[in-house]
C-alpha cells in the first residue's frame, strides 16, 4: 500500500489504528534490531501516529501489559522484553544515505524503565523522527502495514523482509537487490550465513514461509547469476484472497472493549448483546462488514466465567495494591496509567487521581443533598 505524505494526515484515527508508517528510506537503512527492538520500534511508531503525531524529544510510553497483548506472549515473557531492551536499545544504531552521503544516527536518545509500572519510555531520536513524522510538500512514498499483520512473525530476518517488501505491494515485483547489499538490510554481518546453501535456508527460505503463513502477502523469489556465483535477488508480492474480503474474528470481550472505542453509537443503559450487534453491524468505508463475534452459548459462558474470575482477581488484587473503588470508578493500575500526567511518578499520579476523585464525588455528593427535586431527577442529569 502506498500513500502520499501530503494524505497522511488526512487519515482519521481509526484508519490509521494499529498504523506503522516508516519512510521507504528508513526500512532500506541497514540495521541490525533484534525481535524484540523492532517489535518496540514499531509500538512506538504505531503510538505516535494514534496520539496525533510525535514532536522531537517527545517519550512514548509502551507497557509489559500492552506488549503482551499484542504479540500474544505471557507477561513474564513482556517484562524480559522490555528489561532486555531497555539495556540495549539505547546503543543500537543504522545508517542510510542522504543527499548521497553516509549518515549515521541512533534509534533512540532516551530509554527510560519504569519499574513499578513495568513500562518502557522511549524517546525516538529526531533522525527517526523525521522520517516517521516529517510533512514537506513533496511526493514521497511510504511503507504502511497494519501492526497486527507482523505480530506473529517470530524470526527478525521475516520482519525486515516483510518491511522491505511490503513497499512494493503495489508493483506486486521488486528490483533486483544486490546481495551484499540485500544482506546487510537483512541485519547479517560479513560472517555470518555466509555460503550461500546457509543464507538461502536459515535466511531467506525461512522468512519467505513464515511470512507466506502468517501474513496478508503471497511472495517467492528469484535468483540471479554473474557466470556460476549468485549476485542478487527480485521478489514477486501477491496478497492473500485479493478479491475477498474477510471479516476478523474476535472474541466477546474483545467486541465490548470495541463498542466502547472504535464503534460509536453506545447509549446508557446498552445490554452487552445491544453492544455487541452494533459491533456486528460496523462497516468500513467500503460497505464490508468488518467483525465476526465468536458468540455461541459456549463462549458466552465462558465469557461470564472469565467475567467472574476477572472480577475476583481485581478484588484480591485491590486488596493487595490497595486500589480504592471511587463512587462508580475503580482506580487500578490501568486507570492510574491512563491519566498519569508524564511528570509523575506512578505514586503520585495515584495519590493525585484519588484526591481529584473523591473531591468530585463529594461535590457530587452535596449537589445531590442541597437540591430539593428528587433523588432520580438529580442523578438523571449526570447520566
Amino acid at each position: 500500500m502506498y500513500l502520499k505524505e501530503e494524505n497522511l494526515d488526512n487519515l482519521n484515527k481509526e484508519a490509521c489504528s494499529g498504523l506503522v508508517v516508516k519512510t521507504n528510506r528508513l526500512v532500506m537503512a541497514i540495521q541490525r534490531l533484534t525481535v524484540t527492538e523492532t517489535r518496540l520500534i514499531q509500538m512506538a511508531i504505531v503510538g505516535a501516529r494514534e496520539n496525533g503525531g510525535l514532536k522531537i524529544n517527545e517519550p512514548l510510553y509502551v507497557s509489559a501489559e500492552s506488549y503482551s497483548k499484542t504479540f500474544n506472549t505471557s507477561a513474564p515473557s513482556a517484562y524480559e522484553a522490555l528489561k532486555e531492551a531497555e539495556e540495549r536499545l539505547f546503543n543500537r544504531r543504522f545508517r542510510f544515505l542522504e543527499d548521497g552521503n553516509e549518515v549515521k544516527s541512533q534509534w533512540v536518545t532516551r530509554v527510560k524503565y519504569l519499574d513499578g509500572e513495568f513500562a518502557l519510555e522511549i524517546t525516538l531520536s529526531p533522525d527517526v523522527v523525521k522520517e516517521i513524522t516529517q510533512i514537506d510538500g513533496y511526493e514521497q512514498f511510504f511503507t504502511s502495514y497494519r501492526l497486527e499483520k507482523t505480530s506473529g512473525l517470530k524470526s527478525i530476518y521475516s520482519i525486515r523482509l516483510y518491511e522491505l517488501l511490503v513497499q512494493w505491494a503495489k508493483a506486486q515485483k521488486t528490483p533486483i537487490f544486490k546481495l551484499d547489499i540485500f544482506r546487510a538490510q537483512m541485519g547479517l554481518e560479513a560472517g555470518e550465513y555466509k555460503t550461500m546453501s546457509n543464507f538461502k535456508k536459515f535466511v531467506l527460505e525461512s522468512s519467505i514461509k513464515e511470512i507466506n503463513e502468517k501474513t496478508d502477502l503471497k511472495i517467492d523469489y528469484e535468483q540471479y547469476k554473474k557466470g556460476r556465483k549468485i549476485v542478487g535477488f527480485s521478489f514477486t508480492i501477491k496478497p492473500k484472497n485479493p478479491n475477498k474480503f474477510k471479516r476478523q474474528k474476535i472474541s466477546i470481550a474483545e467486541a465490548l472493549e470495541l463498542s466502547q472505542t472504535v464503534v460509536k453509537g453506545g447509549y446508557a443503559g446498552e445490554s452487552e448483546k445491544e453492544a455487541i450487534g452494533r459491533v456486528m453491524n460496523h462497516k468500513d468505508e467500503n460497505g464490508n462488514s468488518v467483525y465476526f463475534i465468536n458468540a455461541s452459548k459456549e463462549d458466552w459462558q465462558a465469557h461470564r466465567n472469565n467475567k467472574k474470575q476477572l472480577t475476583n482477581k481485581i478484588e484480591k488484587k485491590s486488596q493487595e495494591q490497595k486500589w480504592q473503588t471511587i463512587g462508580n470508578t475503580l482506580v487500578d493500575d490501568i486507570y492510574i496509567t491512563k491519566h498519569k500526567h508524564q511528570d509523575e511518578t506512578y505514586q503520585q499520579a495515584k495519590k493525585r487521581i484519588e484526591k481529584e476523585l473523591s473531591l468530585q464525588l463529594e461535590l457530587e455528593l452535596n449537589r445531590v443533598q442541597e437540591d430539593d427535586r428528587p433523588l432520580w431527577e438529580v442523578l438523571g442529569e449526570k447520566i
